[in-house]
């Protein structure tokens, strides 16, 4: 890779180092909420499938924590959409730019604010999804401590009932 020559051009060098590099880790994080959202959702409709003769306690719960999963996928779907219109913007404007052979630059103050616009929209649907997972994880989590303490206290008294069937037949 070549030296900058001038401060300004390790300046614009390093921005965009730093902007690459940080919609590489945006990138990343997206994927990962992804995966631990709909692997959520999946694994516990399997759950419940192999649990269906057991009577839970506060499905409410559940179901709540579902809506937020369900949430947290919706909203990345959508911070996605927004994303790649930014950039399919930003690729016309730059082959405007282009066709023009470079004379008028196309990144005025209104695309630039379109721009921070779509970027601020971005991060709220990232933020929705982020805290929509932490909200789906812990009513998930809660909702099955709760039910498998229940089944488990359930197990415990039925081999308990059966240790005292059992010794009343051996008397």
């Amino acid at each position: 890779m070549e030296t900058p020559k001038t401060k300004q051009d390790f300046y614009f060098v390093e921005r965009l180092n730093a902007i690459d590099q940080l919609s590489k880790e945006r990138g990343s994080l997206d994927k990962i909420l992804l995966l631990i959202s709909t692997g959520l959702l999946v694994l516990s409709i399997n759950v419940l499938i192999g649990l269906k003769e057991i009577h839970l306690i506060l499905s409410w719960l559940l179901l709540l924590s579902w809506i937020f999963l369900g949430l947290s996928i919706l909203a990345q779907m959508f911070g996605y959409e927004s994303s790649e219109k930014s950039l399919n913007e930003r690729i016309k404007h730059l082959d405007e730019w282009a066709n023009k052979e470079f004379t008028s630059f196309p990144y005025d103050e209104k695309y630039r604010n379109k721009e921070k616009e779509t970027i601020r929209k971005i991060d709220i649907w990232n933020k929705i999804a982020f805290y929509s997972l932490i909200m789906g994880i812990i009513l998930l989590t809660v909702f099955a401590s709760i039910n498998f303490n229940k089944i488990n206290k359930e197990n415990l008294n039925k081999q308990n009932n059966e240790i005292e069937q059992i010794e009343q037949l051996k008397e």
